[in-house]
Formats: C-alpha cells, structure tokens, sequence
C-alpha cells in the first residue's frame, strides 16, 4: 500500500486553509519537479485552498497566490530546502 497523495495535499491545504481562512500568498518548498507524488501533493493542496480543480498555479483564487519563484524545487538536496 502506498500514499495517496493527491489526499494528502488536499488534506494540508484544508488546514493551511484551516489556519488562514481569508487566503494569502503561499511557497511551497518540493523535491524533484517531475515526481508524480511531488506533483500530486502540490495539485491537492492547490484544488482544496481554492475549491477549483486543475490549476496549475495559484493566481488569487479563492485568495491564494503563490509567490514569485514558487514552488521551489530542491531536487530532494536537503541543503537547498534549507537555503
């Protein structure tokens, strides 16, 4: 059995969503760009913050914004997730 991670992003956008119910401006910081888990994740959490499915990134919907630069993409280097 594995993880279903297009829940699991839901589930952490609904309570980042929990914590600031008015929106805001979000970066999130993800391992290699082309994992299919990485990008499930990032597409739950997006879908479940503005109640659209499919977006690809987040532009004032629902009143989320992800900043300039975001997501940034460690390619699973810890150190750079640090930086």
């Amino acid at each position: 059995l594995g993880t279903d991670n297009y829940l699991m992003g839901k589930k952490i956008g609904e309570y980042i969503k929990k914590a600031k119910p008015n929106g805001g401006t979000i970066c999130t910081i993800e391992g290699n760009p082309a994992a299919d888990n990485i990008l499930r994740r990032a597409q739950g959490m997006r879908d479940a913050l503005t109640g659209k499915e499919g977006l690809a990134a987040l532009a004032g919907e629902g009143g989320w914004t992800e900043a300039p630069g975001c997501p940034v993409f460690t390619n699973d280097d810890g150190a750079k997730g640090v930086q």
